[in-house]
Formats: C-alpha cells, structure tokens, sequence
C-alpha cells in the first residue's frame, strides 16, 4: 500500500499540471536512497521563497486550464 500512496501523490493532476506531493512540498519525493541532485532548502526562508514560486506556477497552469476550456462554454 505505500507504494501505491507513493505513485498516486507523485502523479501530476491534469487541473494543476503537477503532482500532490510537489504542490505541498515543492519537490518531488525520491524513491531511492541517493542524494538528490537537487538539494531541499535548508533554511525555512528558502522553502518558503521555494513554494511562492510553486504556487505561482500553479496559479498560472489553472488560469491558462481554465480559460482553455471557457471559450468554447462561452462560444455556444
């Protein structure tokens, strides 16, 4: 089962183009044991500043979704 809870959180969602996991937590969850190549903020400030950028990202892919959809609703 965790397995299964790993896959479906680091799916990313049609509606926001991202997964869960990266929305919340501004990375994306490692499945193996290495280092990862880009290292997690260490500092509270830069996680923050990490998840704005996140968030804005997001913000953006909806808008851009939504208006996909809204003109051809508008059109008939």
């Amino acid at each position: 089962m965790p397995l299964v809870k790993f896959t479906y959180n680091n799916i990313p969602l049609v509606s926001t183009g991202v997964s869960s996991f990266f929305a919340n937590k501004g990375y994306h969850p490692l499945l193996n044991f290495r280092p990862p190549t880009d290292p997690i903020p260490n500092t509270t400030e830069a996680f923050i500043n990490n998840l704005k950028v996140v968030y804005k990202s997001i913000k953006l892919f909806i808008k851009e979704f939504w208006e996909h959809y809204q003109k051809p609703a508008d059109a008939q």
